[in-house]
């Protein structure tokens, strides 16, 4: 009974894994450390795995925004930052 579950727990967590290695061009660490072509070619896979669930053009389009708005946003956090410490 116990290899069952635990079975099923190790296939739901490998699966689980892989979906977030699926979904990895739109997180936060890739977003500020690839290239705008790395994140459009894991964006093309991932639209190319869930061809049923993701239209390619629109998550390529997507992707390259989110890039290009959390670079500026990054960029306005260390004005601030750096602005605050001299004011200190």
């Amino acid at each position: 009974m116990y290899n069952v579950i635990f079975g099923q727990i190790q296939w739901r967590f490998e699966k689980l894994t892989e979906v977030c290695d699926d979904f990895n061009c739109v997180t936060r660490e890739a977003l500020a450390v690839k290239s705008v072509e790395e994140l459009e070619k894991s964006a093309a896979d991932l639209a190319l795995k869930y061809s049923d669930d993701i239209n390619g053009a629109e998550m390529l389009s997507e992707v390259e925004s989110l890039k290009f708005q959390c670079s500026a946003i990054l960029r306005l956090l260390n004005i601030e930052i750096t602005r605050c410490s001299l004011e200190v």
